[in-house]
């Protein structure tokens, strides 16, 4: 299910801080607008409100 009504808002406005955040500071990390996490291993995986990514692939 998908969150909405206050919790999607405050869950907006959290990431909208972080990126201004990471724009100033010119880190190299983004925020993606979906992402599924998956546990070593598990056969389940788990969708957070946000999470900060390391924008450089080794």
């Amino acid at each position: 299910m998908e969150p909405t009504g206050l919790h999607e808002q405050v869950a907006g406005l959290i990431n909208r801080k972080l990126n201004i955040a990471i724009d100033l500071l010119n880190l190299l990390w983004f925020i993606p607008m979906k992402c599924l996490i998956k546990p070593l291993g598990e056969n389940s995986a788990f969708r957070p409100d946000f999470v900060i990514l390391d924008r450089i692939w080794r």
